[in-house]
């Protein structure tokens, strides 16, 4: 992936703003961030430091999971180089990873006393099964008459035991695949199976120079490097209000990141750019019709190596905590969410957009293929606007209908909301024939006769679309004759629509009829 353009970084550089300032000391953990700029997959993080030189050189740590050549390190007044990275000391727990590393170390000793006592009883029962003794007869009549019990009660606790320690484990495997996305394990531990470790950080060591000199007194330092495991996606609710003629829009943004660190009182801001598609379009190539060789895949790396200046996040200071202000560019929509706490390995779910949508709602119904009517509303925006796809609730009057995908381009869109129930269609064939026709019998006759009813069960007058599809010849020998009351339109993508206002309480009916005639000798599919 190429630098980010002059124009999008033009379009981030005038939202810009001051960001609060933190001292953090040389050889401290990785300190939080002053500002993040989120992106679907990934987020260019800025951290605003006061360090204090020693011999000349700063030191800070950075998560695991910064990509190193994406750091862009500033001095005010001061030229930085030399810069030296090597592994950091574990990094001491965020709030969130010290309770979910403590309920772990629980549940593993939990597990751990259920199994002891597990084994104890296995133990038992085997002995009891099979007990190494020689006696006479009269010991061996005792010691059978207390096998039962012994027996009975040992498999009772096991069967008490067992399925707690399954449970057991079950809470151990889910806190620990929360560690990890709260960024308190490594991934290659989790892969491999063995006990969640502290992520190791990266330190970073740079020499500073004020003015030629070597730098002494206390710096104003800003860093930036893009975060790999972080992101957002989009989470939609679509309510259909037909009798407001409108739909209630609202979006909200799906927060994650895993570095290890709490976000708190960070500047953040989302952008709908995706870091992993790339700059350019892909090339035409040539066309050639010939045998291609073969050629294995290449994976793409998510990010790729960007020069230093370029990777500066600077966003607007908050207004508010409440506050979402948004910002259009040629290459993305960027939400500016003011001053916002973000904690590790949760999902944080924050409100972006809220409006209503105008709306022609329509049943829209296809008998053909089944009974139901579906309705549909056609939006039309305030204004043109791009939402990414996204998780999306539908509701219909504040009731669920169920959930789906939605994305939008522009300024109007046809949204279905399921199934209505109190409109219903039947399409009934009365005759299908087939003969043949013509001097000497040289063509084949096929023809369809269909009774289409329409039932509204509302209290109201009730407008419906019945689509099918257009007969279409595949050959210039095949005619085609239709006939239909009433008289549908047909669309560009042949479709036969009839739009039709179904009484309160009464039925439409539509009278249908296809005759086709082709070749007497050609072999014809019909198709339905």
């Amino acid at each position: 992936m190429q630098p980010l353009r002059p124009l999008m970084r033009a379009a981030l550089l005038a939202a810009c703003a001051t960001v609060f300032t933190q001292s953090v000391p040389a050889g401290a953990a990785p300190a939080a961030p002053s500002s993040v700029l989120l992106y679907p997959s990934g987020g260019q993080v800025v951290v605003d430091s006061t360090l204090t030189p020693e011999n000349g050189r700063i030191t800070f740590d950075l998560p695991a999971s910064a990509l190193l050549d994406t750091l862009a390190i500033t001095v005010n007044g001061g030229a930085v180089s030399g810069l030296v990275t090597s592994p950091a000391p574990p990094q001491p727990d965020s709030p969130t990873v010290a309770i979910i590393r403590t309920r772990l170390e629980a549940a593993r000793q939990v597990a751990a006393t259920l199994n002891g006592e597990l084994a104890g009883v296995n133990a038992r029962i085997r002995l009891w099964s099979a007990p190494p003794i020689k006696a006479d007869i009269g010991e061996l009549e005792k010691i059978d008459s207390l096998i039962p019990d012994k027996l009975r009660t040992l498999h009772e606790q096991a069967a008490e035991l067992a399925p707690r320690l399954e449970a057991a484990n079950r809470e151990i495997a889910w806190l620990e695949r929360e560690l990890a996305a709260a960024g308190g394990a490594s991934a290659a531990s989790e892969k491999s199976g063995r006990v969640p470790v502290v992520q190791d950080g990266v330190r970073v060591v740079a020499t500073v120079r004020m003015n030629g000199e070597t730098a002494k007194e206390p710096l104003s330092v800003r860093y930036s490097y893009t975060l790999s495991d972080c992101g957002w996606s989009p989470a939609y609710t679509l309510d259909a209000r037909p009798g407001e003629n409108l739909v209630r829009f609202s979006q909200e943004a799906e927060i994650r990141q895993s570095s290890g660190l709490d976000w708190t009182g960070v500047t953040l801001a989302l952008a709908t750019a995706d870091l992993g598609n790339g700059l350019d379009p892909a090339p035409l190539g040539e066309w050639l019709l010939r045998r291609a060789p073969e050629a294995a895949a290449r994976p793409r790396g998510l990010y790729a190596s960007a020069p230093m200046q370029e990777n500066a996040v600077l966003m607007k200071s908050a207004a508010g905590a409440d506050t979402v202000s948004q910002m259009e560019t040629a290459a993305a929509t960027v939400w500016d969410l003011g001053r916002r706490d973000v904690p590790a390995g949760v999902t944080t779910r924050l409100p972006l957009t809220n409006s209503d949508w105008k709306a022609e709602f329509v049943r829209v119904a296809r008998p053909a293929r089944q009974k139901s009517a579906y309705l549909m509303a056609d939006v039309t925006l305030p204004e043109p606007a791009v939402f990414p796809i996204g998780a999306a609730r539908y509701l219909v009057e504040g009731v669920s209908v169920g959930g789906g995908n939605f994305t939008l381009a522009g300024s109007t869109d046809k949204l279905f909301f399921g199934s209505d129930p109190r409109v219903t269609t039947e399409m009934k064939l009365n005759t299908r024939q087939s003969g043949k026709a013509g001097f000497v019998e040289k063509r084949q006759t096929r023809s369809w006769d269909w009774t289409i009813t329409v039932s509204n069960h509302h209290t109201t007058p009730t407008l419906v679309r019945v689509e099918d599809p257009e007969p279409q010849s595949g050959d210039k020998a095949i005619e085609i004759k239709t006939t239909a009351s009433p008289k549908p339109e047909t669309t560009k993508d042949h479709v036969n629509v009839w739009a039709l206002t179904v009484p309160a309480g009464g039925k439409s009916v539509i009278n249908y009829t296809v005759d086709v005639s082709a070749p007497s000798d050609m072999r014809l599919v019909d198709g339905r």
